[in-house]
């Protein structure tokens, strides 16, 4: 409803529905272009902000869908934010504003696109088991009464998700389709980790629609940075989403590319940490000045 009334108000001034909706996305893609810097930033570096900034701005999906008329996008951004203010967070930044755009930001997304919300909860449980110690249940009670007020925050976001898919679009906007099919069959269906296509699809989207050629090498080494570098961190958090997105919506997913657009970002800050590995190893071993390395970039 938000994206909608956002379309229908900027359409008074460009006459035409279509544009409007191209016009907010696009706003939406610029924002979460901040936000993906940001998220690079508090994680790694501002020079891995950069690569990772740059790599989203050209991803193919992005480019493809930002035309279209699809809430997706700004679903995209406010999943990011939340993402964004939750590593904050764990970083030890505290403040009221934070966990009231938190909740702002993770209630829009549960109420567009539930499923895009699932990296954030993959952030909170890496973050907890990484401290996951004996004896457990004392560490267990003691990590939810330090961070009571974030835990608390998320289960108000999930029980709004619940009350939303169950209680509204059940009852009001898809009566007859809960009587022919299984929601929990659509939802959750494990088949397809035992489908060839559905690997090679992964593949297909990732080497040309996610990122490109160039990018996916950056992804990869990312990937091994991370498992080498910051295996004990809340930072694998990054891979993780990626990993629990296919596994849990792998079904849905399959049939409809766009919904992996929440995963552009990740796939962006993975390969930046790649491309500055890459920067500092020929600058080292080539002796080339940081300024010539960005005109080269550029």
């Amino acid at each position: 409803p938000i994206y909608q009334a956002l379309s229908a108000w900027s359409s008074t001034f460009t006459k035409t529905v279509l544009s409007a909706s191209r016009s907010v996305n696009l706003c939406f893609a610029l924002l979460t272009l901040l936000v993906v810097f940001q998220i690079a930033v508090t994680q790694f570096c501002r020079k891995t902000a950069t690569y990772a900034a740059l790599f989203f701005a050209f991803a193919p999906l992005n480019l493809m869908y930002q035309s279209a008329t699809l809430p997706d996008i700004s679903s995209v951004f406010f999943m990011s934010l939340a993402y964004w203010l939750l590593a904050k967070y764990l970083k030890g930044t505290q403040s009221k504003i934070l966990f009231f755009i938190f909740l702002l930001a993770g209630g829009y997304s549960v109420l567009v696109k539930p499923l895009h919300f699932l990296p954030v909860g993959i952030l909170l449980v890496t973050h907890f088991l990484q401290q996951w110690r004996y004896p457990r249940v004392k560490n267990f009670s003691n990590y939810v009464v330090r961070h009571r007020a974030i835990i608390g925050s998320f289960a108000l976001i999930t029980l709004t998700m619940l009350f939303w898919f169950g209680g509204v679009l059940t009852r009001v906007t898809a009566p007859a389709l809960l009587k022919s099919a299984d929601w929990g069959h659509i939802l959750y269906n494990p088949h397809h980790l035992y489908d060839v296509l559905f690997y090679a699809r992964i593949l297909y989207r990732w080497f040309l629609l996610v990122l490109n050629p160039i990018t996916l090498s950056f992804f990869l080494l990312g990937i091994l940075l991370l498992f080498r570098d910051h295996r004990g961190d809340e930072r694998m958090a990054l891979i993780y989403s990626i990993i629990g997105y296919y596994l849990f919506f792998g079904y849905i997913v399959t049939g409809h590319e766009y919904y992996v657009l929440a995963l552009v970002p990740f796939g962006s800050v993975i390969a930046g940490r790649g491309a500055v590995w890459i920067e500092e190893k020929v600058c080292s071993d080539f002796k080339i000045r940081s300024r010539h390395v960005l005109s080269a970039v550029i």
